[in-house]
């Protein structure tokens, strides 16, 4: 009875592994973007909505902890290697070095699948 007390009402609890899967953010509010990286297919999916920007690409891992991150929108986010430490990468989007950080384990997207090319 009281192991049943103690669990009562917490949230689930979610391990956070140091990998580069799930998903990742960077900014705030409508400035937000999200970089989801599923290592089962090795594809990414990329989501601005403040720019309507839904983007998937591939990636490849070329050494521990490294990875090229293919495009299929070069002109938003072009072809480039990203070294992936503590939780956090940085990505090059529009010509801005921009720093994700890992918010979930879950690979994560907005709406439909279909929207991201």
């Amino acid at each position: 009875m009281l192991a049943l007390l103690l669990n009562a009402g917490s949230p689930p609890y979610q391990v956070m592994l140091n990998e580069f899967s799930g998903t990742f953010s960077s900014g705030t509010g409508p400035n937000q973007m999200l970089f989801s990286a599923d290592t089962a297919t090795n594809q990414f999916y990329f989501t601005c909505q403040q720019d309507n920007v839904y983007i998937l690409g591939n990636f490849v891992k070329q050494a521990e902890n490294v990875y090229y991150i293919e495009s299929a929108n070069a002109a938003v986010i072009p072809n480039q290697t990203v070294e992936y430490a503590d939780y956090q990468f940085s990505l090059i989007i529009n010509d801005n070095d921009c720093t994700f950080q890992k918010t979930s384990q879950a690979c994560t997207i907005i709406g439909n699948s279909d929207r991201y090319q």
